[in-house]
């Protein structure tokens, strides 16, 4: 159902470019297309961008185009048209703004830092955007301390600039939940109206362990913000980790008016029928997903999760591997190949894929779990004790059930790789980003 109708719009917009704007001069389509988007219809505005772009390129509808395309989630698509946007002449500063928050999005922090420090800004408040968004990709890669100098400028280069703010409180939240739930009110107390600022006030609520709050803040601002697929993305992740399996399909279907079958839409869609044990719905929803973003770390997760509850063990390896690749510093890789070695009957290869972690001197108890299981498996009771015995376990694994216990240790890798939402506050909360249309 949801391929037809994909399809149908598809047909429409197509049929729409065939049909109509080829009387319509560049400056009327460029001019329809922006009224569009100050109605929020962006798909009525994309409809004139392409009929515009029909007629010869253009450095200002691609650039509005990617905006679009930001709105939908679908943000390879407006990498490429925010690229050629600046290859066409558009204005640098506020192209590669925008290109780097659409890379943020898409997890592309290596890339995203590069094309930040290509800007050279002039006025004070495209300063502190550029700094605000070095600071979230400093912080999107563990670099603590570089992210908050950089929050700090942005602060500095403008005071009342509510993103440099809120990433100052992010980072706060992350030693003291308590503090930054209380600078987050006294910021709402000057800026009642600011969407970003209650978006993180709800994070904080969840990270509390407040997940009703959270949830009504995110719908209050869903309501707000009909277009808004990022809060309408936190819903479904909310309703899915309270199993509101019907709750969390409503918010996708709305998701899906927004964004189509965008990369993360689609593995959403997959996480809520994995869940449900819907295993050739989820496999299908993760291969779309995939196919439109073949480099979303959480969609290859869950690839393999799926892949795994299905025995389809090569294309959980492949997954696996993918994840650890693009994610060498996470244990979730290595959780998953370290399991999938271990249904394939290949001890000695999944103590070799968790054995760099465990030098590490990882906390993670599913490794050990895994290498514990592993050596059992390999007839080495002394080291499976050990690895079982590791205080960072959780009390269950302990070295007189070994067989059970390791087990279900392995068997966690799949259910923590489609786990939609952290529930640690000692991590930092993630910075929401800014709405699409300003």
């Amino acid at each position: 159902m949801t391929s037809a109708r994909s399809f149908i719009s598809a047909a429409l917009i197509g049929l729409a470019l065939a049909t109509t704007g080829c009387s319509d001069s560049t400056e009327s389509l460029l001019a329809k297309a922006k009224q569009a988007m100050e109605k929020k219809e962006t798909k009525e505005a994309e409809i004139h961008l392409k009929n515009l772009l029909q007629k010869g390129e253009n450095a200002e509808a691609r650039f509005l185009l990617g905006q679009v395309y930001v709105a939908g989630r679908d943000f390879k698509s407006a990498e490429r048209d925010f690229q050629k946007a600046l290859e066409g002449g558009y204005d640098p500063v506020r192209t590669r703004i925008e290109l780097v928050e659409a890379l943020l999005s898409s997890g592309e922090t290596a890339k995203a830092q590069a094309e930040a420090r290509k800007i050279t800004a002039v006025a004070p408040i495209d300063k502190a955007k550029v700094n605000t968004l070095l600071g979230r990709a400093l912080l999107a890669t563990g670099k603590r301390e570089d992210a908050e100098a950089q929050f700090k400028a942005a602060v500095a280069d403008a005071p009342d600039y509510i993103p440099a703010q809120l990433g100052l409180i992010s980072m706060a939240a992350g030693k003291d939940i308590k503090s930054a739930a209380s600078q987050i009110d006294s910021l709402l107390a000057k800026a009642p109206q600011s969407l970003e600022a209650m978006s993180l006030k709800g994070d904080l609520e969840v990270a509390q362990g407040h997940a009703k709050e959270g949830s009504a803040i995110f719908a209050k601002i869903a309501a707000a913000e009909p277009q808004n697929s990022m809060v309408r993305a936190k819903l479904v992740s909310l309703a899915i980790d309270s199993k509101d399996y019907t709750g969390a399909q409503t918010w996708l279907d709305e998701l899906k008016k927004i964004t189509g079958p965008a990369s993360g839409t689609m593995h959403l869609q997959a996480l809520n029928d994995f869940r449900q044990g819907k295993y050739p719905a989820a496999r299908d929803a993760i291969q779309t997903s995939l196919k439109v973003g073949p480099n979303y770390v959480p969609a290859l997760a869950l690839a393999s999760s799926i892949h795994l509850s299905m025995n389809s063990l090569p294309l959980a390896e492949l997954n696996a591997r993918s994840v650890i690749e693009k994610a060498p510093n996470s244990t979730l890789g290595y959780r998953l190949l370290g399991t999938t070695y271990l249904r394939m009957n290949a001890p000695d290869r999944a103590m070799q894929t968790v054995a760099p972690i465990l030098e590490r001197g990882t906390k993670d108890p599913v490794i050990y779990g895994i290498a514990g299981e592993a050596a059992l498996k390999l007839n080495d009771a002394n080291k499976a004790a050990a690895y079982l015995a590791r205080p960072s376990n959780s009390p269950r694994m302990t070295p007189d059930k070994k067989p059970a216990v390791a087990s279900r240790a392995s068997r966690s890798a799949t259910r923590t790789a489609a786990s939609p939402t952290s529930k640690r506050p000692s991590r930092p909360v993630r910075i929401p980003p800014r709405p699409t249309w300003r």
